[in-house]
């Protein structure tokens, strides 16, 4: 009996799937990824060994670094760029860059699929039981029906990546007795960090794992991490790209916490088609946000008190929150011996969300996607002796899946709540029954 339900929920979670996929086929087609755009140029401009953080498009340059919201207005005198994402990322991104825009787009929507589905597969084949196997499909299914979702596919973005990374070393150190293992988490752990380096919190409550590993394993799983740190550091053009993103995410940070920071581009375009962009996709470039919703903490503070939160305070705020959460985790566990990596990993991923949250650069609603995995982890992970905390984990989800016009924030507290409810698991009491994830 049980086999069979379980054939009918993946059956369900395949038919849902196959839809939003001819759904969001057609609805990429009149987009063709703004932000994506930003990352591709980034990368072509560090390829031909240019730093992008500061760069303003010429039309000397032509198509290959043309980027409409990265061409300014004759009166602007700002000099700082639209491209935001790390050197590292941009070096992962460059094999794809020479394609055309459109192209690269398109397989953008199926990479993001296949991470998705990836993420879906194995929290599937981890549940033990029917109401795990629920819950499991029941989230898959809720974030892709999410605004996140659909913001994520349509500008082009890489947060889904994060999750899937992060769900790839989940796995990877679960292998306590193999070389190859150590080394592939040891190379994700580094990826992770060089990518978003406030990923380095997600690791970090996984050191309090470190006994179950023999010196083998964390010499080669350290290998790869001293490798690409030494490559970062000691090469003269990687650092030199390494300050110049520092620089630019200050001033991006100083923007955002004073002002809304809409990027002002040259009307009429230099380019009526490029790339494989054609008018629609252009027409399509100013995305309809009237779902989108900003969920900083100090964004709420704003609203309250008109002014403008100081970086400082912010971070004091982010800060005292991850501490408060690192020691309740390890009073609360000092005496039950070495924690599962079940909560381990719950924890860590907060840690980090708090951090997201607490972030100075504006959070466009495509960030919600980061919590797949947290969220999947948990429903693979069912407990019903947990049920209090999964009703607000549901909440959380629910108000991300809903668009209600008279509550404009539901997006923003729902984030808060899934916070709320995954840290509720991570610091509980009761004995952990996901045993099947480790």
């Amino acid at each position: 009996m049980q086999s069979k339900i379980v054939t009918g929920l993946l059956f369900i979670l395949i038919l849902v799937i196959t839809y939003t996929i001819v759904r969001d086929s057609r609805v990429i087609t009149h987009f063709y990824g703004s932000d994506l755009r930003n990352r591709v140029v980034g990368a072509r401009m560090i390829r031909d060994g240019r730093s992008p953080y500061f760069y303003k498009w010429k039309g000397a340059d032509g198509v290959r670094y043309y980027d409409p919201d990265n061409d300014p207005p004759k009166w602007s005198d700002k000099k700082l760029s639209v491209v935001s994402a790390t050197p590292f990322f941009h070096h992962l991104l460059a094999p794809l860059t020479e394609w055309p825009q459109m192209k690269i787009f398109r397989l953008w929507m199926v990479l993001e699929y296949l991470a998705l589905a990836g993420m879906a597969a194995f929290f599937f084949l981890k549940a033990r039981t029917i109401a795990q196997h629920i819950a499991v499909v029941t989230v898959v299914i809720m974030f892709l029906f999410t605004e996140a979702w659909r913001m994520h596919l349509i500008y082009g973005q890489y947060y889904l990546f994060i999750p899937f990374l992060v769900l790839l070393f989940y796995w990877l150190v679960q292998h306590q007795n193999s070389k190859i293992a150590a080394a592939g988490a040891g190379l994700t752990a580094i990826t992770l960090i060089l990518i978003r380096p406030n990923c380095l919190l997600i690791l970090l409550p996984f050191l309090l794992l470190f006994r179950r590993y023999s010196r083998v394993y964390l010499m080669v799983a350290a290998i790869p991490v001293l490798l690409l740190a030494a490559w970062t550091v000691m090469d003269q053009g990687e650092w030199a790209l390494w300050k110049d993103f520092r620089k630019a995410v200050m001033e991006h940070s100083a923007l955002h916490l004073q002002f809304q920071p809409y990027v002002p581009s040259v009307y009429p375009l230099a380019y009526d088609s490029w790339e494989d962009v054609g008018q629609e996709q252009l027409d399509g470039r100013m995305v309809s946000m009237s779902n989108n919703e900003n969920g900083n903490f100090f964004l709420f503070v704003r609203k309250i008190h008109h002014a403008p939160l100081e970086l400082v305070t912010l971070q004091s705020f982010s800060l005292a929150i991850i501490a408060g959460l690192c020691c309740i985790f390890f009073l609360r566990n000092r005496s039950a011996g070495e924690p599962g990596i079940f909560r381990v990993a719950l924890l860590g991923y907060c840690l980090y969300m708090v951090s997201d949250l607490f972030s100075p650069v504006y959070r466009w609603q495509y960030y919600t996607m980061q919590w797949v995995f947290p969220v999947l982890l948990a429903a693979a992970g069912y407990d019903r002796r947990e049920w209090r905390i999964y009703l607000v984990l549901l909440a959380g989800l629910m108000l991300n899946v809903m668009n209600i016009s008279k509550f404009p924030f539901e997006h923003s507290i729902g984030e808060y709540l899934l916070l709320a409810a995954l840290a509720g698991l991570a610091l509980s009491r009761k004995p952990a029954m996901a045993r099947s994830l480790g």
